[in-house]
């Protein structure tokens, strides 16, 4: 750019030639004074060919250059540096993405392995938890011999586990919702017998004894 041109005429014409035998190698180093009496000498200095090179603008140029060189190094420590934060922030970018994924796939697991649980405690054992709670059986007995926990047999006496209690607003909102019967059974993933008997009022949450 304007410090390369002006620094390579200088250097051609200045620093490897100059006629008044001026050492231009450590001119950013001189004093005011030192300055001062090169700026005389480059003020007599005049070549018709070469143009008129004067200490201030000899001075500016390398300076100049002096700086642009160590911008441009800088510049390119800085790009390393970004390219490095860049593949970091990739990395971080796909471990956030797998943690996400896993995350969901886990909380998707939970919610299949929880969907329709708690119906199945009753359709399953209702019929014999209610025959050995009229032998006179205690719940803790009845657990015990059926292979269940006892708090599943509390909550099935005390009418939890019916579709009622299970499903009932889960059905209601999405009926409201705008949901057919077919939608709402593969959600829920119940029979569509199931939904059909509760919106018609079929089905009534069963009190336990």
């Amino acid at each position: 750019g304007m410090y390369d041109e002006a620094l390579r005429s200088a250097y051609d014409y200045c620093f490897n030639n100059c006629p008044e035998g001026i050492d231009f190698t450590d001119i950013d180093t001189l004093n005011l004074t030192e300055l001062g009496k090169l700026r005389n000498k480059c003020a007599r200095c005049k070549d018709s060919k070469e143009g008129i090179y004067k200490l201030d603008a000899i001075l500016t140029a390398y300076k100049g250059q002096t700086k642009a060189v160590s911008l441009e190094a800088e510049v390119e420590a800085l790009k390393g540096i970004i390219e490095a934060k860049e593949k970091e922030l990739e990395q971080y970018k796909d471990a956030i993405t797998a943690l996400l994924e896993q995350l969901h796939k886990t909380s998707k697991e939970k919610v299949d392995r929880n969907v329709g649980r708690k119906p199945t405690i009753a359709k399953t054992y209702g019929k014999k938890i209610d025959a050995l709670k009229k032998e006179g059986k205690s719940q803790r007995a009845i657990a015990e011999q059926l292979g269940i926990s006892t708090t599943s047999v509390n909550n099935y006496l005390k009418g939890k586990y019916d579709v009622v209690a299970y499903y009932g607003k889960d059905i209601t909102k999405l009926k409201e919702s705008g949901k057919n019967v077919d939608e709402i059974a593969q959600q829920l993933r119940i029979s569509k017998t199931t939904v059909e008997d509760f919106l018609s009022g079929k089905l009534a949450r069963k009190k336990k004894k």
